[in-house]
């Protein structure tokens, strides 16, 4: 019974490390662009950036550190992706936005009551699985209460980076959203103003034409 619980647990830790698994591999006629992506190049090079465009036979690549590269497709070894995120307008937001405007609030959260939550859950069972063998020399530490406090407590502090990844995403595309707004509104307003003008131009160059008319009708009556 102790060993299958134990086995539980380790299971659980080997699907959250692969739940933190990032990148994929990816050929050059799967990519799709824009993406955040790491190159291996055959010259034994590795680029990290943005796949900004693809063309035929050429990524154009704006690096971490430097202006946009044509890499061309025969000189690829190995293309890795990490999973995209985009705005409400398609537009990417890059893993370093979004590191800039993350917290760890819901981490500090989700560790510290998900850890006490793990602690008493996996005590509790331990208990019931040494009483109920036929071991009933039970102590409060052992594999199973540690183990389990422990990948509980890792569960919960994932959940809680995601959490705190997930708001940060939210209020980027909130403020690009309010940014987009705010920049519609200043060109509609421009085009009031420049359809305003136009219309006062209108309005003199009539004004104008009616002065010589004006001019040219007395001029004539006092020939």
């Amino acid at each position: 019974m102790k060993e299958r619980v134990l086995a539980g647990i380790l299971g659980m830790t080997m699907l959250l490390t692969w739940g933190c698994a990032k990148r994929a591999v990816v050929g050059f006629d799967a990519l799709q662009t824009p993406a955040e992506v790491e190159l291996d190049l055959r010259n034994g090079k590795h680029l990290q950036g943005i796949a900004a465009h693809k063309a035929q036979d050429t990524l154009w690549v704006v690096p971490t550190a430097g202006d946009t590269l044509p890499v061309a497709r025969a000189a690829l070894e190995k293309i890795q992706v990490y999973p995209p995120v985009y705005d409400e307008a398609g537009q990417l937001i890059t893993r370093a936005e979004i590191q800039r405007e993350k917290n760890s609030r819901n981490t500090l959260l989700y560790t510290i009551g998900g850890g006490a939550l793990s602690f008493g859950a996996s005590l509790f069972l331990s208990s019931v699985v040494y009483r109920s063998g036929d071991d009933s020399d039970f102590k409060v530490v052992n594999p199973i209460s540690i183990g389990g406090g422990l990948v509980g407590t890792g569960v919960f502090h994932y959940l809680g980076r995601k959490r705190d990844r997930l708001m940060a995403i939210e209020r980027i595309k909130d403020r690009r959203k309010e940014e987009a707004e705010k920049l519609l509104e200043e060109k509609r307003k421009e085009k009031e103003r420049l359809l305003k003008q136009i219309e006062e131009l209108k309005k003199e160059k009539a004004r104008i034409e009616a002065e010589k008319k004006r001019l040219k009708k007395k001029k004539k009556q006092n020939q």
